[in-house]
C-alpha cells in the first residue's frame, strides 16, 4: 500500500487494472506486448503489431473479437463480456467493415486508445470526476526496419 501525501489515498490498485486490460486487450488485438512497465503516473508498453495474424481471422472472428472489445472499454469488472452471435453474424457479412476492423485489430493507436478509456472511466467513477486519465497521448516510436 503506498499513500499519496497529496491527496491521503492508496492508488495502487490502478495498476491490476491496467496490467489486467492490457492482457486482455492482447489476447484480442492481434498485438504482442513486449515489455511493459506500470509506473506511479506512466506506463510504458512496447508492442509488436501481428497484422498477419488478424488477417487469419474468419470474419466473424474479427466482429466478435472488435464487438468484444469496445464492451470492455466501458466495462469496470474484468469479466471478459460476450458480444451477441447475432449481432456478429449480421456484422461479419459486410466485408468492408470486417477489413476496417481487421486493421484496427492490429493497430496500437486502437488499442491503447481503447486501454486509456477503460482506465480513465474506472479511475473517474472512483473519483467522481470527469477528463482523460493520461494527460497526453501515448508517443509511439517504430522500431527500425
Amino acid at each position: 500500500m503506498r499513500t499519496r501525501p497529496q491527496t491521503g489515498k492508496d492508488f495502487s490498485h490502478r495498476r491490476d487494472w491496467i496490467v489486467n486490460r492490457e492482457e486482455q486487450l492482447a489476447g484480442l488485438f492481434a498485438i504482442d506486448i513486449e515489455f511493459r512497465t506500470e509506473l506511479a503516473n506512466h506506463l510504458h508498453l512496447v508492442l509488436r503489431t501481428m497484422p498477419r495474424v488478424a488477417k487469419r481471422w474468419t470474419a466473424q472472428e474479427v466482429v466478435r473479437r472488435w464487438l468484444t472489445i469496445t464492451k470492455l472499454a466501458k466495462c469496470f469488472s474484468d469479466d471478459l463480456p460476450k458480444p451477441d452471435p447475432k449481432k456478429v453474424e449480421k456484422l461479419s457479412q459486410d466485408k468492408k467493415l470486417v477489413a476496417k476492423l481487421r486493421r484496427r485489430l492490429s493497430s496500437v493507436s486502437w488499442f491503447m486508445g481503447i486501454l486509456c478509456e477503460n482506465i480513465a472511466r474506472r479511475a473517474n467513477h472512483e473519483d467522481d470526476c470527469k477528463g482523460r486519465f493520461f494527460e497526453s497521448r501515448f508517443a509511439c516510436r517504430s522500431a527500425p526496419t
